[in-house]
């Protein structure tokens, strides 16, 4: 019995299991038992709107170019969160490519906050590799978390890097 209609999505399947199972997860815990959880994995074009990438110097991704360099990213981060005190936030990790070296060799280490409360926080890290960096900053406020800052501005990260926490008002 011939099934060669089958070779497609068997091929299909496995990449996408085989992706899945590449995904690294890397875990910190910061000053006041605050702890980041990082999910970074290869970059999968089927979840994302791809335009001009492969084509020319032009890559757009999710409508933006990406912030780490020309071309199609090789990695993303999947997810981030913090664990606060029981609570466990989902922060924006769209438009984050090409962390995976970064994150292997201590990068998690380069996110830093702190709290007020289990429902009011703040947070920043700089994220990146090759040479390429770029900085996030996110606020939860009433539970509810926002990212305020994704850039690949030197200013910014030369700022992130002397400031690693967001400034904390009384």
């Amino acid at each position: 019995m011939n099934l060669p209609f089958l070779a497609l999505p068997i091929l299909s399947f496995l990449a996408f299991v085989t992706s899945d199972i590449r995904a690294e997860t890397y875990r910190y815990v910061m000053p006041g038992e605050m702890i980041v959880t990082v999910v970074d994995g290869p970059f999968l074009a089927s979840g994302h709107h791809i335009r001009g990438c492969g084509r020319g110097p032009t890559c757009i991704v999710d409508h933006a170019p990406p912030l780490v360099g020309p071309g199609r990213p090789r990695d993303e981060i999947k997810s981030i969160s913090i664990s606060v005190d029981g609570l466990t936030y989902a922060l924006d990790a769209s438009g984050m490519f090409n962390t995976s070296a970064a994150l292997r060799n201590g990068g998690i280490k380069r996110i830093g906050g702190y709290c007020y409360d289990r429902r009011n926080c703040a947070f920043r890290g700089r994220f990146g590799d090759n040479g390429r960096s770029y900085v996030a900053e996110w606020v939860i406020k009433n539970g509810i978390p926002t990212r305020t800052v994704l850039s690949p501005s030197m200013d910014l990260g030369w700022l992130f890097d002397d400031n690693p926490a967001p400034p904390k008002y009384e």
